[in-house]
C-alpha cells in the first residue's frame, strides 16, 4: 500500500468535527476546498459562458482570470476582509493588505513556516 492512502485512511476513519471530534485530524492533503464548492457552481453558472468568451463587456473574461496574478492574491478576492469583519459583528477587523491569499491550505502551511522560520 502506497503511503500516502494510509494518511487517508487514518482521517476517514478519525476526522476533525469542531464539535463532536476537536481531537480528530484536520486533513491537509488533499488541494480542494469543499467550503466553497456551491460558490464556484453557482459562479460558473451564471459567469462560464462569459468569462470564456470575454462578452460580459467588462473585465470578466477568461484573460483576466488565467493570466499572472498579484502574489499575494487579487484585491477583489481581499474584499472578503469585509465581508468576515462583518460576519463577527465588527469584533475582528482584518485587514485586507495584511492578507496574503493562497491556492490551498498547502502553499498557506508553507509559507507559514517559512514565516516562523525566518526565512
Amino acid at each position: 500500500m502506497i503511503r500516502y492512502y494510509i494518511g487517508l485512511d487514518k482521517v476517514s476513519e478519525n476526522p476533525y468535527d469542531r464539535t463532536s471530534n476537536p481531537d480528530g485530524i484536520i486533513q491537509l492533503g488533499l488541494p480542494e476546498n469543499r467550503l466553497c464548492f456551491v460558490l464556484i457552481e453557482k459562479w460558473m453558472a451564471k459567469n462560464l459562458r462569459d468569462s470564456i468568451m470575454g462578452t460580459d463587456g467588462g473585465d470578466l473574461n477568461i484573460l483576466g482570470i488565467a493570466t499572472y496574478q498579484p502574489f499575494d492574491g487579487l484585491m477583489e478576492l481581499k474584499a472578503i476582509a469585509n465581508f468576515k469583519s462583518q460576519v463577527v459583528g465588527r469584533a475582528v477587523l482584518f485587514d485586507s493588505l495584511q492578507m496574503v491569499l493562497t491556492a490551498g491550505a498547502t502553499p498557506a502551511v508553507e509559507i507559514l513556516c517559512f514565516c516562523l522560520a525566518g526565512h
